[in-house]
């Protein structure tokens, strides 16, 4: 840290309470407890970034072979069709429902790889040490992002729209639906092994 500048004391939200507050200047070794419910925010040991980072790239791989392999096959009184992940948002957009189809476009397609690809920037920037401003530019980023990636839902989506489908025709689920279900997977993973807060302390900054 350069003389005489003032460290930072970054703030976290409890996820119990819900209380902001601002954690005190410690290094690793330390227990942070929330002052209002005392729920343990910080532990012993800083949280790792290897684990995040390999599920997100895996995420990355999974999000390209869901775009590029056939996603299901439908058999419907002898005739049969094979589409793609992104052939919701065509059909939408070839019957006039642009807004809907744009909207599908962005968090069913675009969303996920725009998530993944920057945690895992991040996290190689963390990793190597670097305290750039493209990194506090990147967690805002995701601070951002965060309310239009929602992996639950988008399985469970996809999931009811698979079924109402069945019910119609024959449907043979290709590589692309099983790696749109890999995807999903890590998605979660990915959102569960990661401490968003430690980022921002890592960065040196504050949400």
């Amino acid at each position: 840290m350069p003389k005489g500048a003032k460290a930072v004391r970054p703030r976290i939200r409890c996820p119990d309470c819900d209380l902001a507050q601002r954690l005190p200047l410690r290094g690793p070794g330390h227990r942070l407890l929330c002052v209002r419910c005392r729920r343990l925010l910080r532990g012993r040991a800083p949280p790792p970034l290897e684990v995040p980072l390999c599920l997100a790239l895996a995420g990355l791989w999974m999000w390209l072979i869901a775009n590029v392999t056939p996603f299901l096959s439908l058999d419907y009184r002898g005739a049969s069709t094979t589409s793609y992940l992104a052939g919701g948002v065509e059909a939408l957009w070839e019957q006039g429902f642009y807004l809907l189809s744009s909207l599908v476009f962005f968090t069913g397609v675009l969303a996920p790889l725009l998530e993944l690809a920057c945690i895992s920037a991040l996290l190689i920037l963390l990793r190597r040490g670097l305290r750039t401003r493209g990194l506090k530019l990147g967690l805002r980023f995701l601070t951002a992002l965060g309310p239009w990636t929602m992996p639950g839902i988008f399985l469970v989506g996809t999931l009811v729209a698979g079924v109402k489908m069945a019910q119609m025709a024959l449907m043979l689920p290709g590589s692309g639906f099983a790696a749109l279900v890999a995807l999903v997977v890590l998605w979660t993973s990915v959102h569960a092994t990661l401490d968003f807060d430690a980022l921002w302390e890592l960065a040196g900054a504050e949400p």
